[in-house]
């Protein structure tokens, strides 16, 4: 097949690409099958799929479980700030750069590094924590099945304090059960003490369905089965549908992209009503908030990878999600829409969380900072305690939890998607998605569920929090670093805006708005990149050990902690390495400079709209050097 005569294509854009790739990538995967057609490489089957799947994934539990507990950890509504700031100088700009590199090439978080091969480790990092995350993050969705089989009842077991797992300290809005408790506190003086009660969905959460221990371990008191059964029922369910190749969810898409809102105004407009209700919105976006937070690096390294988080920025997803996009395709537009409603979800859930939080706090007479103990299951304990003043208790948290289920598996779903992705485009030669599809999917499911077994103890949540401090955090920034040194400073950022003109489809877009795409690179050289390196510093000299509530980890798991960070983030350190030793050149420089260029795999994912010169004779991956001059050097050191 040869591509001679392709006029059509833009002139700027010149690549040699061999016959022997060409075939390779005729024969590549279709994921998404259902919302993706069958193309040779797959494609979104509409406009609308692609957007809502995106806004499926992106808004997920991180809106209403990690978004609520980060800001109740962070000072109220001083997270807030930070967090709104981060949004339009991180989140939106890092958004629009992986959808043009997805969109651009086709290509997943592997594969995309082939516009600079020297950097190829940042994919394997982006996919590794990933995978960190693909361990606990269904261990959330079983809570949430667990809460829903619960509510099958006639009784929800939270509403009461006489149940057997209750502790002197449960205080209910019910005067028939409030039991204070004696001393469980003690602060600056034996004389200072102060008495803290506990609501009785929060002693659910701990006492029966957690079983929390006082002490962080590896067995953590052994194996809960009923948690273990239930984690195990969700890996099977997500299986059986990624099993049909998401075609059944994607037939449901607009629902489960719409539902959430119903539901979550439901709640809001309950809450509101609550007595208590203003205290915890006061807290929340009023003069409750420490403000004293915005001090602290934490605070504003928080801010910065719970937007990376929620919107898959710096983990691959949206690399992943918009490499099925059409070449043509107004890709800035729809990040833009993306990022704006994944962050309002963000901050209408925080309303709906806070309202319920001062409610709780109002009946058990107890500060908004100490209301609960805040932590990845803060959502666990204030909208159960919302429904069980809400009239129809057991239906509403039918429908409640039924939502959680839905935002949680689909973003599950793109996360086992990611890994298979890049499992199928490192061994495209041997791996074929129709044969080995369900193979490789139940192999990471079933591995997916071995590893997360240890979080099924009464320390899992601990486990869940430090790989969440860890793997979801410091990593996505120095991830985002990379890449934005990558594109705007080694490939060269006025290189890579016109690829995104390119891709606009109607030119006239161009013309309309050239001040943009000024924005777009002084964004990516300057104003990103040094905002995550000045928050990397500050929170890296401020740092503070992971903590579940006000439970420090002990310094053998902090430990972990980091080690689990530094087996993804030295893989970009290590493929460097690798790319530059086996780079020809005469020296060290010679060769750095060879494996920072882009090998003939860097070109439109769409065959339309390429113009190249074939040579078979060439058939590099990861090492063609498209600079003529250094090119005619090194011809001899190469061959």
């Amino acid at each position: 097949m040869s591509f001679a005569g392709r006029n059509e294509s833009r002139t700027s854009f010149r690549r040699r690409i061999s016959t022997k790739d060409r075939v390779e990538r005729s024969g590549s995967r279709a994921s998404f099958r259902g919302r993706v057609s069958t193309q040779a490489r797959g494609a979104w089957n509409s406009k609308a799929d692609y957007m809502f799947t995106c806004i499926g994934y992106a808004v997920g539990l991180g809106n209403i479980c990690r978004f609520p507990y980060l800001v109740y950890e962070n000072g109220g509504g001083a997270f807030v700030f930070p967090y709104i700031i981060m949004l339009f100088v991180v989140g939106i700009p890092m958004v629009v750069l992986e959808t043009t590199l997805g969109q651009y090439s086709s290509k997943g978080p592997v594969k995309i590094w082939s516009f600079s091969p020297i950097f190829k480790g940042c994919g394997f990092a982006q996919v590794l924590l990933m995978f960190y995350v693909g361990i606990y993050y269904n261990v959330i969705i079983s809570y949430a099945i667990f809460f829903l089989f619960a509510s099958l009842d006639g009784s929800l077991p939270w509403i009461g304090c006489d149940n057997w797992w209750n502790t002197n300290s449960c205080a209910s809005s019910s005067p028939s059960c409030v039991v204070y408790s004696s001393l469980i506190s003690q602060f600056s003086s034996d004389s200072d003490k102060t008495v803290l009660s506990s609501s009785p969905a929060e002693e659910y959460m701990n006492e029966y369905v957690l079983g929390l221990t006082d002490e962080m371990t590896i067995s953590g008191g052994g194996i809960r089965w009923q948690n273990t059964l239930v984690f195990i029922a969700s890996w099977i369910l997500i299986y059986l549908v990624l099993m049909k190749g998401l075609q059944e969810a994607g037939k449901i898409i607009w629902f489960t992209a719409m539902f959430p809102y119903v539901v979550l105004t439901c709640f809001l407009i309950r809450g509101l009503t609550l007595d208590g209700a203003g205290l915890g919105l006061s807290y929340y976006l009023g003069a409750e908030s420490d403000f004293s937070a915005l001090l602290k690096g934490a605070t504003w390294k928080n801010a910065a990878t719970q937007i990376l988080f929620s919107l898959s920025a710096a983990q691959g997803g949206m690399i992943t999600l918009s490499s099925f996009n059409s070449f043509k395709n107004d890709n800035i537009t729809d990040s833009l829409i993306i990022c704006l409603i994944n962050s309002a979800t963000s901050i209408f859930g925080g309303l709906v969380v806070f309202s319920i939080l001062g409610f709780m706090a109002k009946t058990t007479s107890t500060k908004m900072s100490e209301v609960v103990r805040s932590g990845m299951t803060l959502a666990f304990v204030s909208f159960p305690a919302a429904i069980g003043e809400m009239p129809g208790a057991s239906i509403w948290s039918v429908v409640f939890f039924f939502m959680v289920l839905l935002l949680g598996l689909d973003t599950q779903f793109t996360v086992v998607e990611i890994c298979t992705t890049a499992v199928f485009d490192m061994f495209s030669n041997t791996l074929d998605h129709k044969k080995h599809g369900l193979m490789v999917t139940g192999g990471f499911c079933a591995l997916f569920c071995l590893l997360g077994l240890p979080l099924m103890t009464g320390s899992g949540i601990y486990w869940v929090t430090l790989l969440d401090t860890y793997a979801s955090s410091w990593g996505l920034i120095v991830i985002a670093l990379v890449e934005l040194v990558a594109v705007a400073w080694v490939y060269d950022v006025d290189k890579f805006i016109e690829h995104m003109k390119e891709m606009l489809p109607d030119d006239s877009q161009v013309h309309k708005f050239p001040a943009s795409f000024q924005i777009w690179k002084i964004m990516w050289k300057y104003i990103t990149p040094i905002s995550l390196s000045i928050i990397l510093i500050w929170s890296i000299i401020d740092y503070e050990p992971a903590r579940y509530g006000s439970f420090i980890f002990p310094g053998w798991a902090q430990a972990i902690g980091w080690l689990i960070l530094m087996t993804a983030l030295l893989l970009v350190p290590i493929f460097a390495f690798l790319q530059i030793r086996k780079s020809p050149g005469s020296n060290f420089k010679e060769k750095i400079i060879f494996a920072s260029q882009p090998t003939n795999k860097w070109q439109p994912g769409d065959p339309k709209f390429r113009q190249v010169t074939v040579n078979a004779s060439d058939d590099r991956e990861d090492d063609v050097f498209n600079t003529p001059e250094v090119r005619s050097r090194q011809v001899s050191t190469y061959c």
